[in-house]
């Protein structure tokens, strides 16, 4: 079995373990593969950061309509700033 084939199997199985039936495997491999990774086993894979871009795009957006809705009478600099602090890193490490 060739470095992509097992690479699928082993995301398969612990997909499986968890009790995920994944519908596009692929989405998950991006999603668990790291581009310098993939690369080093020669596996044709875009690599996870256009997923976190991606994710990180969507989060600023939820949290930005949010703290609109919620605190839409502070100024744009105040928002900004509340927004900076709940999409920290730090922050987000705590919440997870």
């Amino acid at each position: 079995m060739d470095n992509e084939g097992v690479l699928r199997k082993r995301v398969r199985d612990w997909l499986g373990n968890l009790g995920i039936e994944p519908g596009d495997l692929k989405v998950y491999i991006q999603a668990l593969t790291h581009r310098s990774f993939a690369r080093q086993i020669n596996v044709q894979s875009r690599g996870n950061e256009q997923l976190e871009f991606l994710g990180d795009s969507v989060l600023s957006f939820v949290i930005t309509s949010y703290l609109f809705n919620k605190y839409g009478h502070f100024p744009e600099g105040r928002l900004a700033k509340l927004r900076a602090i709940l999409v920290n890193k730090k922050t987000l490490s705590k919440i997870a």
